[in-house]
């Protein structure tokens, strides 16, 4: 059962009970023995085995040439609220493909390199990083 590796469905962590079978048990990591505290770990991003990241994302449709740069703290939902066309700026564009992310573990530094992408000289950038993909798809 504590078994870090465990394969998991993020559907189920949404409660708090659910939350706390999967985590860990190791007498070797202090305060995991106590699920209250393990649990006060993960909320605040404390705890050694759930990391909090901040996503980046570069989604692209094909026919249209569209490229959306957006960020999220919560990327596959995101991406998938996207494609079910429940956001407003890329809802005519669908379907639309998830071609690039990154994530940070900072949310201001997320927020600035979406930024960066979003700018001209940032546009450049993501087209040098991603060249052999629009080389493949044109």
């Amino acid at each position: 059962m504590g078994d870090v590796t465990k394969h998991y469905n993020s559907d189920r962590l949404r409660s708090k009970q659910n939350l706390a079978y999967y985590l860990p048990r190791h007498k070797s990591v202090p305060g995991s023995a106590s699920i209250g505290l393990c649990l006060r770990q993960v909320s605040n991003g404390t705890c050694p085995f759930f990391m909090k990241f901040y996503y980046v994302y570069v989604l692209y449709n094909k026919s249209k040439s569209f490229i959306y740069i957006g960020y999220s703290e919560n990327l596959k939902p995101r991406v998938a609220r996207h494609n079910f066309g429940k956001i407003k700026s890329t809802k005519f564009y669908l379907p639309l493909e998830l071609i690039h992310y990154e994530a940070y573990r900072n949310k201001k530094d997320a927020k600035r390199r979406e930024l960066y992408l979003k700018s001209n000289k940032g546009k450049t950038t993501l087209a040098t990083m991603l060249k052999e993909y629009f080389a493949k798809i044109h």
